[in-house]
């Protein structure tokens, strides 16, 4: 299953006449139709703002608890961290439905940590090329929950995202960005890693991409707009050497034919002045070079469709995280 309903030109029929014909159908710019598609279905609201405070509600802290165990267990099982961000769009958009079990999630921690397990549980085995039940999860996750408590939760995020789970993310937006772009436009330099200057522009926009999924502010903002934010404040930390000015005003101005944001708007300056401060917080002696992957690494792990994980798998090595009812 591709990573995004957008992988492919989408097509329209156009109802100017009862009798359809050859010059009835149009194809759309795939970028087109995930910018309209976040500005609609798969839209968020403001839901920890506009939910009534409780004792057990959820907070900033909550989520960001909850994306870092989502990271930390696709790392263990050795999946694409792309499958994250499908889960947090599924969570975002459940929480911001005002349905009845939404809210209960909202207003109960053991909730709200049910539904995030489940959305990634949705989205590893919607979009990862493993098979992956729901016991051998639990296990996985060190979890005490029962088997028939995640199929609950999975039917109740389908049901209220209208099995709507295909949506844009900021990743795809990155990706989708970067193919637009001809790399013989740009000079031939590369790192000692093999990475060229897109390379690398694309990988550290991935790595401050991780960094916006752990932060509320970014959830209510148009995936497309995080990924220019990431662009950024990427291309400003990526040596001159690797990617000069010429190389930049090159990506700009072709990025700006290819998509309908204005480069210098205020969703844009703000978003990138909030990660701007979140890659402040960074470790001092952490430097965004030196997290980038080796040549080799930077390939998508490569998985059997026909592999599966199972309980005597994991029984070796436990989950990175425990999750249990005493961690609540």
């Amino acid at each position: 299953m591709p990573t995004s309903t957008m992988s492919i030109f989408a097509y329209f029929y156009s109802q100017e006449n009862d009798t359809p014909n050859k010059n009835q159908f149009k194809v759309c710019n795939p970028l087109e139709v995930m910018q309209n598609q976040e500005k609609t279905t798969y839209s968020c609201s403001d839901y920890l703002n506009e939910t009534t405070p409780s004792g057990k509600m959820i907070d900033q802290t909550c989520r960001d608890k909850m994306t870092n165990w989502c990271f930390e267990l696709v790392d263990f099982l050795q999946l694409s961290q792309r499958t994250v961000f499908m889960a947090m769009s599924y969570l975002d958009r459940y929480l911001s439905s005002g349905s009845k079990v939404a809210v209960n999630s909202i207003h109960n921690r053991e909730e709200y940590q049910l539904a995030t397990m489940t959305s990634l549980y949705l989205a590893i085995k919607l979009h990862e090329p493993i098979k992956l039940n729901i016991p051998t999860y639990i296990h996985v996750c060190n979890d005490t929950r029962s088997p028939d408590q995640y199929t609950t939760m999975e039917n109740n995020i389908l049901n209220v995202l209208n099995w709507r789970l295909n949506g844009p993310t900021t990743f795809c937006f990155l990706e989708h960005f970067f193919d637009s772009i001809p790399s013989t436009i740009f000079s031939n330099s590369t790192l000692s890693t093999g990475h060229s200057g897109l390379e690398t522009l694309l990988t550290l926009s991935k790595l401050y991409a991780k960094l916006t999924l752990n932060d509320y502010y970014f959830a209510l903002v148009k995936p497309s707009v995080t990924a220019l934010c990431c662009i950024s404040i990427a291309m400003q930390r990526i040596p001159p050497c690797l990617f000069n000015k010429s190389d930049q005003e090159a990506f700009f101005s072709v990025l700006s034919s290819q998509i309908n944001i204005d480069l210098n708007c205020l969703d844009v300056r703000e978003g990138t002045k909030q990660l701007e401060n979140l890659v402040m917080r960074l470790p001092e002696n952490e430097s965004e070079l030196s997290l980038l992957p080796t040549q080799q690494s930077m390939k998508d792990t490569k998985v059997d469709s026909s592999s599966s994980i199972k309980s005597t798998n994991v029984l070796q090595n436990s989950s990175p995280v425990c999750v249990s009812r005493d961690e609540r």
